[in-house]
């Protein structure tokens, strides 16, 4: 099984347009930031002080919980490519078991998610610190790592859901730029929670997204939070947090948010295991 994780890993990086795909909503979401967003955002808070200190690590929140999504999309594709292509079934002559082989999916795509999760972390943690004088504590990286394999384990086994009934690569660019421009807009990149309408809040909140950004985020920005409210009443840092999608209907702390997106990762694991068992059933059927 080690060896197939191996191959995917090999097979992804080894593909510079994989590579680049699975981190182009980052790439869209920081552009739309510096351009568009950034100037707007300032101007909403006004009141608050040292306000770049803080929508700066917004945007890194944010971002990373895009790139899970867009990197675990574009990391199952191979799956879909060794279908089409026969090679699965090559592999079932080596006596793999289907389960094995679904498993080493599983964990090239956790291991891919991750580690995109944590160098697009890195490059804006090095580009914001040059540009903007912010700092943020390197001693947040084994967080954010943590939270980087939640984040993958939850949009590997969400996806699994889907992939297994894609049958041809045709289809998967489609579905990859689709993936990545939603995955911008879910993760609170493109727009702040508050901006959009209640329906638009509610949809987005009824996936895992918001509640990733808002863990990033509430580990991120923590300090500055505490730095630039000192001296500013109360429910100004509510509205902040409640416009910025730190707090959501469901999770104002990070214990609920855990909560809820281990409802959402055991959910997909359960309808994992009965489209599993499903395709056991028919596959013997057929035979």
């Amino acid at each position: 099984m080690f060896i197939l994780v191996k191959r995917n890993l090999k097979l992804f990086f080894s593909n510079r347009t994989s590579v680049f795909f699975s981190m182009l909503s980052s790439l869209i979401s920081f552009i739309l930031y510096l351009i568009f967003l950034k100037s707007q955002m300032l101007q909403m808070w006004t009141q608050i002080p040292s306000a770049t200190r803080l929508l700066d690590p917004w945007l890194i929140g944010g971002t990373i919980s895009a790139t899970a999504v867009s990197a675990v999309a574009i990391a199952l594709g191979q799956m879909v490519k060794d279908k089409e292509n026969h090679t699965i079934a090559d592999i079932y002559l080596t006596d793999t078991s289907s389960f094995s082989i679904q498993v080493s999916y599983l964990i090239s795509a956790m291991v891919i998610g991750t580690l995109m999760q944590t160098f697009v972390y890195i490059v804006m943690t090095l580009v914001f610190k040059i540009f903007d004088q912010v700092n943020l504590n390197w001693q947040y990286l084994p967080l954010v790592i943590l939270i980087s394999l939640l984040s993958s384990l939850i949009w590997t086994a969400f996806d699994m859901i889907f992939f297994n009934l894609i049958k041809n690569v045709s289809s998967l660019s489609g579905i990859n730029s689709i993936i990545g421009t939603l995955a911008g807009f879910f993760a609170l990149v493109y727009m702040p929670l508050g901006v959009l309408p209640r329906l638009g809040r509610d949809i987005i909140q009824f996936t895992p997204t918001p509640y990733v950004s808002s863990l990033y985020r509430g580990m991120l920005m923590n300090h500055q939070i505490n730095q630039s409210f000192k001296n500013v009443p109360t429910h100004l840092l509510t509205s902040f947090k409640n416009n910025m999608g730190l707090n959501l209907n469901y999770a104002s702390d990070w214990q609920h948010t855990l909560i809820i997106l281990s409802v959402f990762l055991i959910g997909f694991i359960l309808l994992n295991v009965i489209g599993f068992k499903l395709n056991l059933k028919l596959s013997s059927v057929n035979y």
